[in-house]
C-alpha cells in the first residue's frame, strides 16, 4: 500500500539563525531562494537528522539503519545509490510576525589573543543572520512503503523527539545562534494512504496548498498519540545550565557595536522578528570569556592546552589559524583529522576546532529594551607621565544600567561533559559572581552578579558539591 507521512513542525528560533550558504570576501551569507525569500535549505534539516539518528539512535553514523532511512551517498563505485532516502524535506521559507520583509543584520566577529588583548592577525568576518524571534515551518515526508505499523511509529516519535529537545541548525553555532524550539501546539502530522481516492485527492491540495502558500495547513493528528517516556536529551548526554544574571550594583555593561554611528561605542541591539528592539548579549563573547578562563584552568591544572604562555613567549603571536589547527604542525594535522579524539588541547576538545565541532555552546541573550536603562558616558586618555590628556583622545559611548535589578538568562549546553570540565564551568562561573572575570568592551565595567543557577543532565550534581572549591560557598545560589 501507497502511504506517505507529513509532519508539520513548526519552529522559532529565539536568538536568530544564520542559514549559511555562500560566502562575499569575508562575509559569510544566507541561503536565498530565487525570488530573494531566506530559506532553510532541506539538505541542512536532513543533515541534521542524519546526525542525530546516528549519534542518538544507532550509534553508527554509516551504519545500515542509518542507510535504512537516509539513504547512501553515490560515488563512482555507487553513482546511483543501492538505498533511496525515505525522507523528503523541501526548502522552507523564514517568516516574521509582522508580515514584512525579514531584517538580515551583519554582526563582525574577531579572535582576540587573550595574552595581550590585541585581535589576531587576519580573524576579521562577518555573518548574515535573521533576526531573534524568526520562524519556519518546517515540512518532512515520510514514504511508508515497504515499513511496517511499529517502524513508522518508532521513526515518529525519533522526529517528535529531536525537535522537541535542544536542536541546533544553521552554521555559525559558535556565535550564539541557532538554536531551534518547537511550537508544540502547532506540531502533528497527516497520514495519507495513497490508494484511497479521498485521501490521494487531500494529499494532492494539501501539497499545491503548500507550494503556493496559500494557507497555513493544519495537521489531521496531533504528537500527543505518539508519547513516550524516552527522552532524546537524555540519551544524548546533554546537560543544560541556565544561569540567572544580573549587572552589579553600580557597575555598567557595554559589548560594542561595530556598526556603531551615534557613538565610537555603542551597546548591540537587534530589531526582532516581531518588530521590536533587543539588547543583545552575543553568545559568543562570553564563550570567549569561558575559554580563556578554562585555558587558564586546564593550564594550572597540567593538561595541555594550544594557547598557552610559555608558546606565547617561545613561538610569538600566533595567528587565528595557527590556533584553530591547536598550533599543531601541518605534516600532523591529516592524522588527528582521523582522530579528533587525539587532540592532546584538551580545551579545543570541549570548544571546538578545525579538527572537530565543539561540544559546548552559548546562547545570545535576547533583553527587551525598555527593562535596561542607557547613559551616555564621555572618555579621554591620560597621558601616563604628564598626567594629561591626549590630544585627540576624546570619546564616548553608551552603556546598559540596571537600577531595578532585572534578570537575564544565558543559557549553556554540554554534549557528552566530563566531571574535569563540570569543575573548570563552575569555577568559572564563581569567577565571574566574584567580580574576577567581566564581560564587555569596557576595561572598567561589565561585571555580573549570579542571582540562580539551575542544572538538568548528566553530573548535574557536581552544583551542589563545592568541597573542592575551598573557602568559597555557594550557599546563596539556589541551585536545582
Amino acid at each position: 500500500m501507497k502511504r506517505i507521512i507529513k509532519y508539520f513542525l513548526p519552529l522559532i528560533f529565539p536568538e536568530g539563525i544564520c542559514p549559511g550558504e555562500d560566502s562575499n570576501g569575508n562575509v559569510n551569507l544566507i541561503a536565498r531562494d530565487g525570488q530573494g525569500n531566506p530559506v532553510l535549505r532541506g539538505t541542512s534539516i536532513a543533515g541534521v537528522l542524519r546526525t542525530s539518528f546516528a549519534e542518538y539512535v544507532c550509534g553508527d553514523r554509516f551504519g545500515e539503519e542509518v542507510s535504512f532511512w537516509f539513504g547512501e551517498k553515490c560515488d563512482s563505485k555507487n553513482p546511483i545509490g543501492r538505498q533511496p532516502s525515505k525522507l523528503s524535506i523541501p526548502d522552507c521559507i523564514f517568516k516574521d510576525d509582522v508580515g514584512g520583509q525579514l531584517s538580515v543584520p551583519i554582526n563582525t566577529h574577531n579572535a582576540v589573543n587573550r595574552h595581550s588583548g590585541a585581535v589576531l592577525d587576519k580573524s576579521l568576518f562577518s555573518i548574515e543572520k535573521l533576526p531573534p524571534g524568526v520562524k519556519v515551518n518546517l515540512i518532512i515526508k515520510l514514504d511508508c512503503e515497504d515499513l511496517n505499523d511499529d517502524e513508522i511509529k518508532n521513526f515518529s516519535n525519533f522526529i517528535y523527539l529531536t525537535f522537541s529537545n535542544a536542536i541546533y541548525m544553521g552554521g555559525n553555532l559558535a556565535r550564539g545562534i541557532g538554536y531551534a524550539k518547537l511550537i508544540k501546539e502547532n506540531a502533528g502530522f497527516s497520514d495519507y494512504k495513497l490508494d484511497d481516492y479521498n485521501q490521494l485527492k487531500k494529499f494532492l491540495n494539501d501539497e499545491y496548498q503548500i507550494r503556493e502558500q496559500k494557507i497555513e495547513l493544519v495537521p489531521d493528528k496531533t504528537f500527543d498519540e505518539l508519547k513516550s517516556e524516552e527522552n532524546i536529551e537524555n540519551k544524548n548526554s546533554i546537560l543544560n545550565v541556565e544561569v540567572k544574571l544580573t549587572i552589579s550594583r553600580g557597575q555598567d555593561l557595554v559589548i560594542g557595536d561595530t556598526n556603531a554611528l551615534d557613538y565610537d561605542v555603542q551597546m548591540q541591539s537587534v530589531t526582532g522578528a516581531d518588530g521590536k528592539k533587543y539588547w543583545r548579549l552575543p553568545g559568543s563573547s562570553f564563550r570567549g570569556v569561558f575559554r580563556n578562563w578554562f585555558n587558564r584552568l586546564a593550564a594550572k591544572d597540567g593538561f595541555d592546552v594550544a594557547d598557552n604562555i610559555m608558546d606565547y613567549f617561545q613561538k610569538g603571536i600566533p595567528t587565528a589559524d595557527e590556533l584553530a589547527w591547536c598550533r599543531i604542525p601541518k605534516e600532523q594535522r591529516k592524522e588527528f583529522q582521523k582522530h579528533p579524539e587525539n587532540i592532546p588541547c584538551v580545551v579545543s576538545k570541549l570548544f571546538g576546532s578545525l579538527f572537530a565541532k565543539g561540544r559546548i555552546h552559548f546562547r545570545d541573550i535576547i533583553i527587551p529594551e525598555k527593562n535596561l536603562n542607557v547613559q551616555h558616558r564621555m572618555h579621554v586618555a591620560i597621558d601616563m607621565i604628564s598626567g594629561g590628556a591626549n590630544e585627540g583622545s576624546l570619546f564616548d559611548n553608551n552603556v546598559l544600567t540596571d537600577k531595578d535589578n532585572n534578570i537575564f538568562n544565558l543559557n549553556i549546553s554540554l554534549k557528552s561533559p566530563t566531571e574535569q570540565e563540570i569543575k573548570w564551568l563552575i569555577k568559572t562561573l564563581h569567577a565571574i559572581d566574584s567580580g574576577l572575570l567581566r564581560v564587555g568592551s569596557s576595561k572598567a565595567a561589565g561585571r555580573l552578579s549570579i542571582e540562580n543557577i539551575s542544572a538538568m543532565g548528566p553530573l548535574s550534581e557536581l552544583f551542589n558539591n563545592e568541597s573542592w572549591i575551598g573557602n568559597n560557598s555557594y550557599s546563596t545560589w539556589r541551585i536545582k
